[in-house]
């Protein structure tokens, strides 16, 4: 089983934390982070940025659909 999380952030330096209190369990997981602010560090490989311009909302929308897994949830970056 997969889990696909996703999120919107304008905030990349929160992203490091935010994927250390994700990896904590042993459950196989994707994380894909949408927002207008480039990573400040090398993304872990089941991790995927996509960059835009929109409101929050749409990138909720935007990394949802980026995601894989049999469920999906919706993260916060802080």
């Amino acid at each position: 089983m997969q889990i696909g999380i996703y999120c919107s952030s304008n905030k990349p330096h929160l992203w490091g934390s935010l994927y250390q209190s994700l990896s904590v369990t042993n459950a196989d997981f994707n994380l894909c982070i949408a927002g207008p602010n480039p990573p400040i560090e090398p993304l872990p490989g089941n991790v995927k940025y996509v960059q835009t311009n929109v409101k929050p909302a749409q990138c909720y929308f935007i990394a949802a659909n980026n995601t894989k897994g049999d469920y999906i949830m919706e993260v916060q970056d802080d």
